[in-house]
């Protein structure tokens, strides 16, 4: 019975709040400032608890903590059900009454479409509403979003887990904090936005120091590589994660807070997880699946985790990075010698040593081939052939060098070209990490990495760009293009991702759509013949740095409909706009990708 437990106080809540909320691994005065943060609202039990405490933690902490909260509630309105319009709106009210600025987001599904009669409904709802989330929370400037799953959640995430036949890792449960799912591709929520953000601080500047930011603002033009690197993105956090939904109740019933009750919960047969709540809840089930053993279970999995990936994250920091070039996403590195032996480990364990070795070389690899690739999740099990290849100690602990030098050392995997170079040149120092290498690089071989090329078979990746309409002069944006423009000079079509690795966007003022595709072999030739005799030489010189061999042909072009490349808007060259029709603008960066501190110098870009 709710009147059993406490209601949540705001010491516990902020305490909560604080272990999600962790600084240190975006800026280490996150707590110092304001923070805006968004509240996902359904009008539950759940979430109606997260804004309470939300909303009486603020006067909680003034003047025993450093922190300013500035929340803002949204609302879904799933659209699946009568009512659920008239529903949102009392949430609202009931959010605004609280003081909280909420909006409703309604979700738009296609029409002639009745979502409840949909056999995925639950997993399309779940995309719906996190893109709705993500956009409504970059829109306002939020990076952070505040979700009330609890640990009842928790418990039934696992058992669901368990009975879908996961083991290990896959029973690690929900994070408490992570990228918000289910928005691929969309820009300035999916690990991107960052320079549109910094662009927006510094028009907020007034008077004298606006003028100032300005002048910075029109150096940043100037100075801009030709490829910039995306960071940002929106970041959930689940505070409510280590209290019960009792303790939820107890905490609305303490500060006479109502919640909207969803009928379709208490249906045992309605979705599968409301079958295992109803399990969890009124059956005896043996003690492995209660819920304090699923929710130990998963803490148990995720301290497993958090060793590994600490493991893994040693490994990547002894890597010798020797060059990352975002103009064509080409890595080049070193590995360590013998980074994983296992000759050490007694005979009885050495089957699970071997294991545990190659799950931490999958970690490392797949670490190293997100740089690359065009695919959103890269599963571990795709990469057992490359840890065997690149790794032969692990399975032969007495692997020597004629057994590296007769492993594989030509393969693709998960859209990426691996290749073995021999390296006469000794390591350089000029960009190994800030406190130096733990193991000694393999001085022998150095790894090439880069997109594999398209097969011929399949349709390559493109995007069309309409032209700008006529009636259409002006459209304010962050930041252009090209130096000679200002921020606010061209209309641009909307960020693109394109092939997974390059955002793009364009200001298209020719007569007809431009599409961005891969470059192709037979448009080389046309191409540089309409380059001037400067722009041709300057364009040879950078493909052959930055696009070596089959390379090229994985690089982005902006073309007409008929096959004419305009532009290749990675090496910055682009075509006369007599020849074109018309003025042609561009603004093309790379992926987020994550090279560790002080590897800044590898990049080239």
């Amino acid at each position: 019975m709710p009147g059993r437990h406490l209601p949540i106080s705001p010491a516990e809540f902020l305490d909560a709040f604080r272990s999600v909320w962790n600084p240190s691994w975006r800026c280490s005065r996150r707590l110092q400032r304001p923070g805006r943060v968004g509240l996902a609202i359904s009008g539950g039990l759940d979430s109606m608890s997260l804004a309470i405490l939300c909303q009486k933690l603020k006067p909680y902490v003034r003047g025993i903590a450093p922190l300013r909260l500035s929340c803002r509630a949204f609302v879904v309105d799933h659209q699946a059900r009568d009512g659920s319009p008239e529903e949102a709106e009392l949430v609202s009210e009931r959010l605004r009454s609280m003081g909280l600025d909420t909006t409703i987001l309604t979700l738009q599904w296609p029409k002639e479409v009745k979502p409840l009669q949909l056999p995925d409904f639950e997993s399309q709802a779940r995309r719906l509403r996190y893109q709705a989330l993500g956009v409504a929370c970059r829109d306002n400037g939020i990076r952070d979003l505040l979700l009330a799953h609890h640990n009842d959640d928790q418990a039934e995430t696992v058992m669901m887990r368990l009975a879908n036949g996961h083991k290990g890792m896959g029973l690690e449960g929900i994070r408490s904090t992570a990228e918000i799912p289910e928005c691929w591709g969309l820009h300035g929520v999916h690990q991107s936005g960052m320079y549109e953000e910094k662009a927006a601080s510094l028009r907020q500047k007034k008077g004298r120091k606006r003028r100032k930011h300005q002048v910075v603002e029109a150096e940043m033009e100037h100075s801009k590589p030709l490829v910039q690197i995306e960071d940002g993105g929106i970041t959930v956090h689940r505070p409510l994660l280590r209290f019960s939904k009792s303790r939820l109740e107890a905490t609305c019933l303490h500060y006479r807070v109502k919640w909207v009750e969803d009928s379709t919960n208490s249906d045992a047969t309605a979705t599968t997880r409301n079958a295992i709540r109803h399990l969890l809840h009124h059956r005896d089930l043996p003690r492995a699946l209660r819920k304090c053993s699923l929710l130990s279970m998963a803490d148990r999995m995720h301290q497993k985790f958090l060793g590994r990936w600490s493991r893994a994250d040693n490994l990547f920091r002894d890597c010798h990075i020797l060059m990352f070039d975002a103009r064509s996403g080409g890595l080049v590195f070193r590995l360590t010698e013998r980074a994983l032996p296992v000759q050490s480990i007694p005979l009885e364990y050495l089957e699970r040593g071997i294991a545990e070795a190659q799950y931490k070389a999958s970690l490392l690899l797949r670490r190293l081939i997100d740089i690359v690739t065009p695919q959103e999740v890269v599963p571990l099990q795709s990469l057992r052939f490359c840890v065997n290849a690149m790794f032969p100690e692990i399975e032969n602990p007495n692997a020597g060098g004629l057994d590296k030098d007769s492993a594989a050392s030509n393969f693709t995997v998960a859209g990426v070209s691996f290749t073995r170079l021999h390296s006469p040149v000794a390591s350089p120092q000029a960009t190994i990490p800030k406190g130096g290498l733990r193991k000694r690089p393999d001085q022998k071989y150095v790894w090439l990495i880069t997109r594999q090329p398209y097969a011929s078979k399949k349709d390559p990746p493109t995007i069309t760009i309409p032209p700008i309409p006529k009636a259409v002069t002006h459209t304010p944006v962050s930041l252009s293009p090209n130096p000679s423009a200002t921020p606010s000079s061209y209309p641009w079509s909307s960020w693109n991702l394109w092939d997974g690795r390059f955002w793009v966007r364009v200001s298209n003022r020719t007569p007809e759509p431009l599409i961005i595709r891969p470059l192709r072999e037979h448009d080389l030739k046309p191409f540089r013949l309409a380059l001037s005799t400067t722009q041709r030489r300057s364009f040879d010189e950078l493909l052959g740095v930055a696009a070596p061999g089959k390379v090229r042909w994985t690089l982005p072009v902006l073309a007409k409909a008929d096959g004419i490349v305009v532009a290749v808007p990675t090496l910055g060259a682009v075509l006369d706009e007599r020849l074109v029709g018309g003025k042609v603008q561009w603004e093309v960066r790379y992926k987020k990708v994550g090279l560790g501190v002080g590897r800044e110098g590898a990049i080239v870009r």
